[in-house]
Formats: C-alpha cells, structure tokens, sequence
C-alpha cells in the first residue's frame, strides 16, 4: 500500500494502521531540517542550502542545528507510533 503526501508522524501511524509496510520518512526529513519546498532541487540553485554544490547556498544550512532538528523529528516520530501502537493492543 503506498499512501502520497503524508508528512506527519500521526499519518505515518494512519498508513501502517490501514496496512502499509512502512512509510516513506525522506520528505518529512527534509522538512525537519529546512526544506521549504521549493521544487527546485534539480537546479542546484536551493535556497535553503540542502540540495546544492553551490557554497553560497550551502552555507545557508546549519548542518548542526539540522542535525538536532531530524533527530528530534526522528524520535517524536517514534514515539508516537509507539504509544498508538500500545494503545492499539501492539507491545
């Protein structure tokens, strides 16, 4: 089952509860660390810095900041779906 445009950990929970395998984290990931949805990655020419060689650009990125922002995202994440999963009868 493939479900498209969920980004939120609540409709990771909703996808796997109507039977996906799994789900597809690499959007949301993107949006944890500053993505803004340009639809401009092809270009190199990003404006958040994610997706360029460009050093200009890059610099724009706080590589440890982002760091911090996908691993909180990371763990909210799960954590959600554990306790939906716990309160689903699922240890």
């Amino acid at each position: 089952m493939h479900l498209l445009g969920r980004s939120l950990p609540i409709d990771f929970v909703k996808a796997l509860d109507l039977g996906a395998d799994g789900v597809a984290v690499s959007n949301s990931a993107m949006q944890a660390i500053g993505c803004i949805a340009a639809i401009m990655c092809n270009t190199n020419n990003c404006p958040a810095g994610i997706a360029t060689q460009k050093k200009d650009l890059r610099q724009r990125l706080n590589i440890e900041k982002s760091a911090v922002q996908l691993k909180n995202f990371f763990e909210a994440s799960t954590e959600l779906m554990s306790v939906m999963a716990r309160a689903c009868g699922h240890d």
